[in-house]
């Protein structure tokens, strides 16, 4: 789910917990998902719940049904809770690889692999000019969707 929330989403969320609700979106997502991991409570899950409940019952039939919620038996709540004396919790695993899935958030790396140069796209010799030397290696166009735009 909280990979799922806009920006704004994200700083409400974090600006909850007094967290830093500063930065770009793929910091915000780290921090929100760092939360989720290590220092959530039953409020956090339930701001949680109530973000992507808002932003996505107003689309209606739009969007699929969100999955059912994952049953835990609830964390006990303290009232003097000390952050230098507690141990992180962790929530029952899901058999879900975070750093898989989520890797390029984790590691602060939004970029995407290089495309790589088809072998069938070459560039025809033609006499009036010589190359001298291939700075870039020609590629395939994407999909033409009219007007002047490629995917």
């Amino acid at each position: 789910m909280v990979m799922s929330f806009r920006v704004s989403d994200l700083q409400m969320l974090l600006g909850f917990v007094g967290r830093s609700k500063s930065g770009l979106k793929h910091e915000l997502v780290t921090r929100a998902l760092q939360l989720v991991q290590f220092d959530c409570s039953p409020e956090v899950f339930k701001k949680i719940k109530e973000l992507y409940e808002t932003r996505y019952n107003k689309k209606g039939s739009e969007v699929a049904p969100a999955p059912a919620p994952h049953r835990a038996e609830p964390l006990p709540l303290h009232s003097s809770y000390d952050r230098g004396s507690a141990v992180p919790r962790t929530l029952p695993t899901t058999n879900i690889d975070y750093p898989a899935l989520y890797g390029k958030y984790l590691n602060g790396l939004g970029r995407l692999p290089p495309k790589v140069a088809k072998p069938e796209v070459r560039l025809v010799k033609l006499p009036f000019y010589t190359t001298l030397d291939e700075l870039l290696k020609p590629t395939e166009l994407g999909e033409f969707l009219g007007e002047g735009v490629f995917v």
